[in-house]
């Protein structure tokens, strides 16, 4: 049962889950009590929500996550997840990634204590690891609580049923391109994820991108989010505002006060009003030279494009590839949105559609950073032309893209979603001689198509151009 202390309820300010029937999460609140650990009733909450199951008994949420401002109680959440993933779940592999090796050290620390001090959970260890990034937990089950810092390791080629992330609002989309196949082949997988929100040194496009679906009027189905924030437009200076937004008793208005005085309005309103960043930087391109660059000059159907870019949707639920034709003595190039890939699950499938198009002549460029990254290695093995753009390429290829643009010799075919692509796409300073690249962090803004098109763009630039028949009919 929750702690006897926790003497009121802040329900949170939004509550998305798909619905459920019964949940695991009464169970894990006992358990942790059997442990002597009294979760409070927001924490109970959350269980609750991440834990849903329908009618049949399957669980009803893969991705879950909880927003709230720092110092609630986040970490024991985790902690919660991790144990009752081994005993309670049948969880195999469970993997808890933080962003920094100091933060995952503390909550392998915190783990590591509960399996050594209390006799049962004693007897059940085969092994504790504590290495320089080889943490683990080893049950003589061969289950397994492993430790990473996505500042230093990479989940890439692990397996696992429990996915656990804090500090969420750090996770980048080339981690979470590495998560997402670790939970494809495992009955009943589930990532949670717990964090803060979003600040401008935080590169939070996956994180931005699950709290603006959780907002949106109808929000995509299985979509499981618990947020804990103030409503932007009521007074921040209000302490009955600050509560609001602060599920946890053990805040207290006097801590919070020390904070208002010290913090300015807008550090104050996202670090203890939970209220997520909006980012306004300058446009990455000109809206009168795209409308202006609009052509009805469009290749013949039998033409081959030079070149093609893929990009991905922060939470991959979509893959965007768009083409670029460019011909030999001709300085114009004319890009145009040619698939959209809707519906997250099978990358295998996407990467033999992607195939079908390209060929094995026609370049493909991906962000290395993108979350569209494990379709590289699929399509290498398809023996396509593909290639990653590093920090230094996609600085480049945003550069050259909108001096194409400006100088008259990028045309396109007025594409509604390239369009919002474009108009949505603003600039993130890349180091101090004025490159830059497209900012990904607002969620609110889908920018993947105007990606595609600058790698297209750069795939045509830095390749040697062929020829041939048509692939898009």
């Amino acid at each position: 049962m929750p702690a006897q202390a926790d003497p009121y309820v802040v329900p949170p300010r939004r509550l998305v889950h798909p619905p459920r029937f019964d949940s695991d999460g009464p169970a894990v609140v006992e358990l942790m009590s059997g442990y002597g650990i009294e979760l409070d009733t927001w924490q109970a909450l959350v269980l609750d929500t991440f834990l849903g199951r329908d009618e049949s008994g399957k669980r009803v949420s893969r991705i879950a996550a909880v927003s709230a401002p720092r110092q609630q109680g986040k970490s024991v959440l985790l902690q919660s997840m991790a144990m009752a993933g081994v005993l309670l779940l049948d969880v195999q592999k469970v993997i808890i990634a933080a962003q920094e090796t100091k933060t995952a050290a503390l909550a392998f620390e915190q783990l590591a204590n509960m399996f050594t001090v209390h006799e049962d959970l004693r007897r059940s260890v085969n092994t504790i690891i504590n290495g320089i990034g080889r943490q683990s937990i080893n049950l003589k089950s061969g289950q397994q609580i492993q430790l990473f810092a996505r500042n230093r390791a990479s989940v890439r080629g692990q397996t696992c049923g429990l996915y656990l992330s804090d500090e969420s609002q750090y996770l980048d989309a080339e981690a979470w391109a590495s998560i997402l196949p670790t939970m494809a082949a495992v009955k009943e997988p589930l990532a949670c994820l717990f964090g803060t929100p979003n600040t401008r040194a935080a590169d939070g496009a996956v994180w931005t991108q699950l709290h603006d679906n959780a907002w949106r009027p109808d929000p995509p189905a299985g979509s499981t989010w618990v947020e804990w924030s103030a409503d932007p437009a009521a007074d921040i200076t209000d302490p009955a505002v600050w509560r609001s937004a602060n599920p946890s008793w053990r805040v207290t208005e006097e801590a919070m006060r020390t904070e208002f005085e010290a913090l300015t309005i807008d550090d104050f309103r996202r670090e203890r009003g939970g209220v997520f960043s909006e980012f306004g930087g300058r446009p990455a391109f000109s809206a009168e030279a795209w409308l202006k660059a609009v052509s009805d000059d469009r290749p013949e159907p039998d033409v081959r494009p030079s070149g093609l870019g893929i990009d991905m949707s922060p939470t991959g639920a979509e893959v965007t590839v768009v083409a670029c034709w460019k011909a030999v003595n001709d300085p114009t190039a004319h890009v145009e949105l040619v698939g959209q890939l809707a519906e997250a699950g099978d990358l295998n499938g996407w990467a033999d559609q992607i195939a079908k198009w390209a060929g094995r002549k026609i370049p493909v460029l991906i962000d290395a950073k993108s979350p569209a990254l494990p379709l590289f290695h699929m399509l290498k093995e398809r023996d396509v032309r593909v290639g990653l753009t590093g920090p230094a390429d996609i600085t480049a290829a945003c550069g050259a893209a909108a001096s194409d643009l400006l100088s008259g010799t990028l045309t396109h075919a007025g594409q509604s979603r390239l369009d919002d692509a474009i108009s949505n796409c603003r600039r993130r300073p890349v180091g101090d001689a004025g490159g830059w690249a497209l900012d990904r962090r607002d969620g609110a803004r889908p920018i993947a198509a105007a990606v595609a098109m600058v790698l297209a763009r750069h795939a045509v630039r830095t390749t040697r151009q062929r020829t041939g028949r048509a692939v898009f009919a």
